[in-house]
């Protein structure tokens, strides 16, 4: 991972989502490759991070307050027989140029890094352009929708028991539970998403 954002072109991009980016002895490498790709390579770093992140002492506030693009996102909220819930931003990816893309099961944190069984897969391009793309159009939604540091998240998905007001428009965000219907609800409009 280090390696391949080492491999970010002058003035390219760099962008994650993950659940969090601790501040683990063994994340600091990849941190400090994020940094680098800022300061060295005049690259863009794009971060989407979970809205419990969004809290001063995070290592991603950190990074936005360092030059990183950063928004943190709330997963889907929702209601069911118990009441409401809400789940978590939990999507792990890393995108190097378009070129290559990392994604699995890994937190950016030290069990996720050396203690967790966990997966991963690298695609590059050109073999692998088209699902390349699939994961960025992902990232980039998310971005969009996402706040920056420090600002409050709306409700951006809803789900209830009953009626369907509007389907969010970018199907791969929804899980639907069984009784359980998909609701848009935003102050703005959203983009149409990337195909």
């Amino acid at each position: 991972l280090v390696a391949a954002i080492h491999e970010v072109k002058d003035g390219g991009i760099v962008r994650v989502s993950n659940f969090n980016i601790s501040s683990s002895a063994s994340v600091k490498p990849v941190v400090d490759a994020l940094v680098w790709a800022m300061q060295e390579r005049h690259a863009t770093v794009r971060i989407v991070m979970d809205q419990a992140q969004n809290v001063a002492t995070s290592k991603t506030t950190w990074l936005s307050q360092n030059g990183a693009e950063v928004r943190f996102l709330n997963g889907i909220t929702y209601s069911n027989s118990f009441g409401a819930a809400a789940g978590i931003m939990h999507s792990k990816i890393v995108a190097v140029d378009d070129q290559v893309v990392f994604t699995g099961s890994n937190n950016f944190s030290s069990t996720g890094f050396v203690a967790n069984e966990e997966n991963s897969v690298v695609l590059r391009a050109p073999e692998n352009a088209t699902r390349i793309a699939s994961f960025l159009c992902d990232i980039d939604t998310m971005f969009q929708i996402g706040v920056p540091a420090g600002q409050p998240q709306q409700v951006l998905l809803h789900l209830e028991p009953h009626g369907v007001e509007r389907v969010n428009p970018h199907p791969a965000h929804v899980v639907v539970l069984p009784g359980v219907h998909p609701v848009q609800r935003r102050a703005e409009p959203v983009e149409e998403p990337c195909h």
